[in-house]
């Protein structure tokens, strides 16, 4: 029983560092289109 939770436990941290790596690729991702799109943006206005 003890073995098996720890199994458990280790498998969901290992998922969370995942889903952490894949947050900051996304947040990555949003600032490089942000920048892009107001760059476009003044483009467009001026």
């Amino acid at each position: 029983m003890i073995a098996e939770g720890k199994l458990n436990i280790g498998i969901p941290n290992n998922k969370n560092l995942e889903i952490e790596q894949m947050k900051l690729k996304n947040f990555r991702n949003n600032i490089i289109i942000s920048v892009l799109g107001v760059v476009i943006f003044t483009l467009l206005v001026f």
